[in-house]
């Protein structure tokens, strides 16, 4: 299951919009965790969101909640230049 890690505080922006970034990570069924970032659109009408492929790899959910707690705003203005659209499931 995909947990939300943390939510940047301050938005990201480029040609493509501004976006809130998210760090999000599962479980990989043998106890390690993978993260990766997602960036929804800040506009309340647009359902598309940008997702990484997953940028890190931790032995267990706190070192990837310590790993997540370090990204800074520049780490996620360059995540979003590497983010590629996947459409919002419906809710």
């Amino acid at each position: 299951m995909t947990e939300l890690m943390m939510r940047f505080p301050d938005t990201v922006s480029d040609e493509r919009g501004t976006f809130q970034p998210y760090v999000m990570a599962h479980d990989r069924g043998d106890g390690t965790w993978e993260g990766w970032l997602e960036f929804a659109s800040a506009r309340t009408d647009e359902a598309t969101t940008y997702i990484t492929q997953v940028e890190t790899h931790q032995r267990d959910r706190v070192t990837l909640e310590r790993w997540a707690s370090g990204l800074t705003h520049v780490y996620a203005e360059g995540a979003l230049a590497r983010a590629r659209v996947r459409s919002r499931p419906s809710s």
